[in-house]
């Protein structure tokens, strides 16, 4: 099922989507291209950082899930590639969520778990009868704070390494796509990045949080820029819970996630 399609079978159930849409990169226009360059240099990177970055990080087969206001103007996107690898002589399925970035409010985060849902259907239907997964590197707290809204079963997490099934298709997609930032051993991409320390940095009452706490335990160098790598198996009651979740509580389903008063809750997961 094509992405549009998923978009419209959540619509067909009652649920007003979020202006998002899914495109396959290679299409993207050139004025899409200059929106994104705006997006991704505004608030993440260093002063110093200038470099454009949409087109160096499309790559062959990847989506982009670009999430729009109701002014039109762009507010975030998702990057997204499909691998689909062979463990211990089994194909498996697993759709990456790359680099995300997301202006600083609450809607634009509902946008994300939306996406997210959106995606896992579409895998879903595309892979009746084979297990799905869906590997996320994540380079910020507010990045891991978002997979576990979204996600109810994912690794690694408090208490939970990756199971061997698992850790086996991480690894397999990483080496794939990562394989000369990939340190295997610490379940890590390690990739120096110029981002903004309002980005990166944890507030210290974050640290009371086990969940904010366990990121930065599990991912020490995530000031530098490195990316914690997440998977999760993909069942219909993932994307069906953020559907409901959505439903319930009337288009606000992310203020569970929303880190309160006076946080900054911009994301930026990077990749390469």
């Amino acid at each position: 099922m094509a992405g549009g399609a998923a978009l419209a079978a959540v619509e067909r159930i009652g649920v007003t989507v979020p202006r998002l849409s899914i495109r396959d990169a290679a299409h993207l226009t050139d004025a899409e291209f200059a929106e994104i360059d705006a997006l991704c240099e505004g608030p993440f990177w260093k002063a110093s950082h200038h470099e454009p970055l949409a087109r160096h990080m499309v790559e062959p087969g990847m989506e982009v899930v670009l999430f729009r206001d109701d002014h039109d103007t762009l507010v975030g996107l998702t990057m997204v590639t499909v691998d689909r690898v062979d463990v211990e002589g089994r194909p498996e399925v697993a759709f990456s969520v790359l680099d995300t970035y997301l202006r600083p409010a609450m809607r634009h985060h509902e946008q994300a778990a939306m996406a997210y849902a959106v995606l896992s259907m579409r895998e879903l239907f595309r892979n009746r009868g084979r297990a799905v997964y869906a590997v996320m590197p994540t380079g910020t707290y507010h990045g891991y704070e978002l997979v576990t809204h979204t996600l109810a079963t994912f690794y690694p997490r408090p208490g939970q390494e990756p199971p061997p099934r698992e850790q086996a298709i991480l690894d397999a997609v990483a080496e794939r796509r990562f394989p000369s930032l990939l340190d295997r051993d610490r379940g890590v991409l390690v990739h120096p990045q110029n981002l903004a320390p309002e980005v990166v940095e944890i507030p210290e009452e974050r640290m009371a949080d086990p969940v904010v706490a366990f990121f930065a335990e599990r991912n020490p160098g995530y000031r530098e820029g490195d990316v914690l790598l997440c998977i999760a198996r993909i069942t219909w009651d993932v994307p069906l819970r953020n559907v409901i979740r959505w439903t319930a509580s009337g288009g606000q389903a992310a203020k569970a996630f929303h880190p309160g008063p006076g946080k900054n809750p911009a994301d930026a997961q990077q990749r390469a």
